[in-house]
C-alpha cells in the first residue's frame, strides 16, 4: 500500500509530465496549454512554425515586423486567432489563405495588408474577420480577395488612412460587411468591387472620409451619419444612387487635406495587377495543386433566390460550398443550426 507522501509525489510527477508535453513543441516565446491553446507574448518576430493540434492562437503586446506568407497553411484543427494591442509591420499575401479560423485584431497598428493577405476563404461559414480601434495605414488591392460565405467583416473605431482600388474583391454569399466609426483618409476607386450577391448587408456608419473615389460608397447597401466633404463630389453620390440615411455630416474646411475634387465624376475603372495564388491554392478545375498559380476565379453565381433544385444540381456535382453558401446567403442562419435547416430545406 502506498504510503501519502508516495501518492503526493506520483501526482507530481503526472503533473510535470502533463506540463513538458504541453510545452513539446511550442514555438519560442509562446506557451501551449493542455487545451490546445497557444499564448504568445511580447514577441518581435513571427513564430517558425504553429502545431498541428492547436485551435486557438493569442498574440499580445508583441510588436510583430511581419506575418509570412502561409505561417497558418496546413493547419485544419485552427478556430481562433487572436491579435490584442501591439503592432504588425506587414501582413502579407497568402498570410491568412485556406485556413478555416477566424482571426481578429484588437487595438493593434499595422502598416500594410498585402494584396492576397486574406484569400480563398470558404472553408467555415461561420468565420469572422475583425479590426476593432486599430489603425491601417494601408489596405492594398486584393487584400479581401475571392472570399465566400463569411459572416461578418468588421471594422469599428478604426483609423485607415488608404484602402486602394479593389481592395474588396470577389467576396460572395457573405452576411455583413461593416464599418461603424471609422475615419478613412482615401477611399479609391473601386475600392469595393463585389457583385450584387456579395454581402446581405453592407454599411459604414458614423465614420467619415475624406478623398472618395468613383464606385465606392454607392456600391454599399447602406452609408449611414458619415462626414464627407460638402463639394460637388457628394452631388455626383446621391446622382450615382449612394443609399444615404439618417444625418450627414460636413468636414470642416480647415479640416480638408490634400482634397481632391471632381474625382467621381471624372471615374476610369483603374488597371491593378492581380496577385499569384498562394501555395495549396486550387487550379482552375477545383484540385489542389500545392504550388503558385493563377488565382482561381470567383464562383459562378447561383442566381441570388436559389431554388431547392439548384442547390440539388450542385450538391450532385459535389459543389458542396457553392451549394451551401447560397443556401446561407438566402436563409436565416442566426441560429447557427446550419445542418439541420440545410436537411430540412432538401427533405
Amino acid at each position: 500500500m502506498m504510503s501519502s507522501g508516495n501518492i503526493v509525489l506520483l501526482l507530481c510527477v503526472c503533473l510535470c509530465v502533463q506540463f513538458a508535453a504541453a510545452q513539446v513543441g511550442c514555438p519560442s516565446g509562446c506557451s501551449c496549454s493542455t487545451n490546445n491553446a497557444m499564448s504568445c507574448r511580447r514577441l518581435y518576430s513571427f513564430p517558425t512554425y504553429i502545431p498541428s493540434h492547436i485551435t486557438t492562437v493569442y498574440f499580445y503586446y508583441s510588436n510583430l515586423t511581419e506575418i509570412p506568407s502561409g505561417r497558418f497553411h496546413g493547419r485544419p484543427n485552427l478556430k481562433t486567432i487572436s491579435f490584442t494591442y501591439g503592432s504588425i509591420g506587414t501582413i502579407q499575401s497568402c498570410a491568412f489563405s485556406d485556413i478555416p479560423a477566424s482571426v481578429t485584431f484588437n487595438r493593434v497598428n499595422i502598416n500594410n495588408i498585402r494584396g492576397g493577405a486574406f484569400s480563398n476563404l470558404a472553408k467555415n461559414i461561420n468565420r469572422q474577420i475583425s479590426f476593432s480601434s486599430s489603425n491601417i495605414t494601408t489596405i492594398e488591392s486584393y487584400a479581401f480577395h475571392n472570399l465566400t460565405g463569411l459572416n461578418n467583416l468588421i471594422f469599428t473605431y478604426a483609423k485607415i488612412f488608404t484602402i486602394q482600388s479593389y481592395a474588396f474583391k470577389d467576396i460572395i454569399y457573405s452576411r455583413t460587411l461593416r464599418m461603424q466609426y471609422t475615419n478613412i483618409t482615401n477611399l479609391m476607386s473601386y475600392a469595393f468591387d463585389m457583385p450584387t450577391y456579395s454581402f446581405q448587408s453592407s454599411q459604414i456608419s458614423r465614420g467619415s472620409v475624406m478623398n472618395i473615389g468613383c464606385n465606392t460608397l454607392e456600391e454599399l447597401t447602406s452609408v449611414q451619419y458619415l462626414t464627407t466633404p460638402c463639394n460637388c463630389d457628394k452631388v455626383e453620390l446621391y446622382r450615382r444612387g449612394t443609399k444615404f440615411s439618417g444625418r450627414q455630416h460636413c468636414f470642416a474646411p480647415n479640416q480638408l487635406q490634400n482634397l481632391n475634387p471632381g474625382s467621381i465624376s471624372q471615374c476610369q475603372r483603374p488597371s491593378v495587377r492581380m496577385p499569384r495564388a498562394c501555395p495549396g491554392s486550387f487550379d482552375n478545375d477545383g484540385e489542389d495543386t500545392g504550388v503558385m498559380t493563377t488565382i482561381r476565379p470567383p464562383i459562378t453565381p447561383l442566381r441570388a433566390n436559389c431554388t431547392r433544385e439548384q442547390i440539388r444540381l450542385q450538391l450532385a456535382n459535389q459543389n458542396y460550398r457553392e451549394a451551401l453558401a447560397c443556401f446561407r446567403f438566402n436563409f436565416d442562419m442566426s441560429d447557427n443550426n446550419l445542418s439541420f435547416k440545410f436537411d430540412m430545406f432538401l427533405n
